[in-house]
């Protein structure tokens, strides 16, 4: 029996049919008239036979279908394959039977699951085609593997338009325009639903600043089914959408009606952890009961005959001239495990007793690292922190969301035995979602007397709930950033959650959440107690989204806030910041919007830490390192650090000659060594920061666990080490540095330890 396009092989198939066959009876039973029974009560011997005659005629059709389908062929060779390679390989496998006279049984369904069977043992196919995931891998560990994996042919992704491109997309680029109507694939199961977001998410992040966010914003359709944007492209009511080239030859597709706009192999390399969605692989099984046969079928697919059909079907065959670019795609690709590091980080946060990051760790684990099989783990220990923390309200509510969303029903990709084989990830101590829902529901029930009553709302917004975020949303996109900040609102880490509002604005600038994240903003500050800030966001998002719903709350918000005189709770200081428009053409330009955002919103330890960041490389490469250095020093103070105000002061007067930041800086250090204004303790600090040596932060490495081994050695040598940031980018060396791709450089690790053992 065949398998389905993307179904789940053949006892699936069956059991759906059953089922479909059950409800054909009862709706007949429900539907046929008087008459006809009528015939039943009076006819009941003519009926009878007719009913023999039916089962006769049943019986006869299923021996003769079994027949037909088995007795000619002495050999059966049985194919599995990922569902996207169903059309090809059908009509391959189809005339691989004419040309040898033997029966293939093939099945296509999503390759991790069909790989999982196999090595588990529950699936015995003589050969399994696929794109080039870690399965392959798990496969040799196991020894299933009897010969490959061989790539067979490249499946680029490439922008379909409708005929005459009406829009005028020549590359991904141009997806971001305004007047683009895009259309594309969210929730289809990946690769098809993620793969394209993630492309989209990685140019945006290295080349193209909004690219994802505004091509999110042009979709007028969010399908649940990639084969549905074809149709779309046809009848030309979208102007384009990305697909992998052999989506364009399915059966049934109008060649007519659509054009292919290919994107370079330079972008598409930059889609990292999805790269294996490109290679094809075919392999011959260890347990193979036709090995020889299978052995034919895989060389026929490498060949000529291969070529013919594959290329028919929009693949670039591995003899193909065209292949060559695309050869570093052909190999199999092991993606990485960035949820369990992140655990990790979130696990030593909190033993540390660095609760808020620890807390914001294990949320971001759920929404800018989900969907992934650690949440229930992470929603659990977030409601415990914010109990030993006395917020049993938050805490309850983080558990209600455990037991709403928790077991989840399915297979999990990232939950397999395959990833669990493959991927390098550390051990963690995580049981199933159901002892977490078992645990939540325990902790629901002994806090349920302490928890305080609802409060009534006094402003819009104070009971949001966060979005949902689904595995086809871009990298840290503004879905994601905002689900976040709102989760971090309902916690009541109003100086957190403002962290992350401002990313939505500035670092995910032109996200469809903006309004709503600029009015949750003024709501933060008004909770801090910075009312004239809040006022004052309130005003610019009316003017800045003045046709929102946010604008709205705006309105009511300042309305109801009254008109206070303005507090202003910043120490004074003997420069004041520059000022600094906002600017997003830019990373770098978007890392320095954020900081200052974070200063004019009275987080100004965070806002040095940006400018740290800037320093050291985390926005890439620019201008600005001596602006950031002068600008690091005001926050440093406003922070309450003028010691290392001073520091920095001087670091931009010593590596930054000729700039006119540094004859800022020289100022701001004689403004500083006259300034009286500052308890004994500080004044002393300050006076040992003026003529003392001068710190040495390491220089900028590019491996991500140097950049953030340099940020806490920046934080440490100048010392500025509230909320646990320094120990926090340490951690971050030690762990989710080792996931996040690019060389790893182990001769970090003792120094990050030792530094993190001082701290600690």
């Amino acid at each position: 029996m065949r398998g389905e396009p993307g179904g789940r092989g053949n006892a699936f198939t069956k059991v759906r049919r059953h089922r479909v066959d059950g409800r054909s009876r009862r709706h007949l039973a429900s539907t046929v008239g008087p008459g006809r029974w009528k015939v039943r009560t009076m006819g009941s011997r003519v009926l009878g036979l007719i009913d023999t005659a039916i089962i006769v005629v049943v019986i006869v059709a299923v021996v003769g279908f079994y027949v037909a389908e088995q007795a000619p062929h002495a050999e059966t060779l049985v194919v599995w394959s990922c569902g996207g390679n169903y059309h090809a390989l059908n009509h391959f496998a189809r005339e691989f039977e004419q040309r040898h006279g033997v029966k293939v049984r093939y099945t296509a369904a999503p390759v991790e699951y069909l790989l999982e069977q196999i090595v588990a043992g529950e699936g015995h196919p003589d050969l399994i085609v696929g794109r080039a995931g870690p399965g392959w891998e798990a496969l040799e560990q196991v020894g299933k593997l009897s010969e490959g994996p061989d790539s067979f042919a490249a499946d680029p992704y490439v922008i379909i338009t409708p005929a005459g491109n009406p829009g005028g997309v020549t590359g991904v680029e141009d997806l971001q325009r305004p007047s683009v109507r895009v259309a594309y694939s969210p929730h289809a199961m990946r690769p098809k639903g993620k793969c394209p977001s993630h492309l989209m998410g990685m140019l945006d992040a290295k080349v193209y600043p909004s690219l994802a966010e505004r091509w999110e914003n042009n979709a007028i359709e969010r399908s649940h089914c990639a084969r549905d944007l074809l149709r779309l492209i046809e009848q030309g009511r979208a102007d384009a959408a990305i697909v992998a080239s052999s989506m364009t030859r399915y059966p049934g597709v109008d060649a007519e009606a659509i054009e292919v706009v290919p994107i370079p192999v330079k972008h598409q390399d930059m889609m990292k952890s999805c790269r294996g969605t490109i290679g094809q692989c075919v392999g011959v099984l260890a347990e193979a009961a036709n090995p020889e046969m299978a052995r034919r079928f895989r060389d026929e697919m490498l060949g000529e005959t291969g070529r013919q059909v594959f290329e028919s079907f929009g693949y670039i065959h591995i003899s193909s001239s065209e292949i060559g670019q695309w050869k570093p795609f052909l190999k199999t690709f092991i993606p990485k495990q960035m949820p369990p590091w992140q655990v990790l980080l979130g696990d030593m946060l909190a033993d540390a007793g660095i609760h808020r990051e620890a807390l914001r760790r294990y949320l971001k684990v759920i929404y800018t690292f989900g969907p992934n099989p650690q949440e229930a783990y992470c929603r659990y220990r977030a409601g415990e922190l914010l109990a030993e923390q006395g917020n049993v309200q938050a805490a309850i509510g983080q558990w209600r969301r455990l037991l709403r969303d928790f077991p989840r029903t399915g297979p999990s990709e990232y939950g397999g035995r395959i990833f669990a084989m493959v991927c390098e990830a550390p051990e963690l101590d995580i049981r199933s979602d159901e002892h977490y829902v078992a645990l939540a529901r325990s902790g629901i029930e002994k806090l349920a007397g302490e928890a305080a009553p609802p409060q009534s709302e006094p402003l819009p917004g104070m009971h949001s709930e966060p979005p949902m975020v689904i595995d086809g949303d871009p990298p840290k996109n503004g879905t994601r950033e905002f689900a976040l900040a709102e989760d971090l609102f309902l916690c009541g880490e109003y100086e957190y959650a403002t962290r992350d509002y401002l990313k939505v604005v500035h670092l995910c600038y032109s996200s469809r959440y903006a309004p709503q994240a600029s009015y949750k903003i003024g709501l933060c500050d008004w909770m801090r107690g910075h009312h004239d800030v809040a006022r004052r966001q309130w005003r610019r998002t009316i003017e800045r989204f003045p046709t929102s719903t946010a604008a709205r709350d705006a309105a009511a918000a300042v309305q109801r806030a009254g008109a206070e005189e303005a507090v202003i709770d910043i120490p004074a200081a003997p420069v004041e910041m520059p000022a600094w428009e906002p600017i997003h053409d830019t990373w770098p330009e978007r890392g320095m919007t954020y900081g200052m955002a974070l200063y004019e919103h009275r987080l100004p330890l965070f806002a040095f830490k940006e400018m740290v960041k800037l320093l050291h490389g985390e926005y890439g490469q620019h201008e600005m390192a001596a602006q950031a250095r002068y600008r690091a020093g005001v926050a440093a103070w406003a922070a309450g650090h003028p010691d290392a105000a001073v520091l920095e002061w001087r670091l931009c007067e010593s590596r930054h000659a000729g700039s006119a930041w540094t004859r800022q800086a020289h100022e701001a250090l004689q403004a500083a060594r006259a300034w009286t204004d500052l308890p004994q303790g500080q004044r002393a600090a300050l006076e040992r920061a003026l003529d003392g040596p001068l710190p040495s932060p390491p220089k900028r490495n590019k491996p991500p666990c140097w950049m953030r081994y340099c940020l806490a050695r920046e934080f440490i040598d100048v010392g500025v080490l509230d909320q646990g940031q320094a120990a926090l980018e340490l951690m971050k060396a030690l762990t989710v540095t080792r996931a996040s791709g690019g060389k790893y450089d182990t001769s970090v690790v003792p120094k990050a330890e030792a530094e993190l053992r001082k701290l600690l």
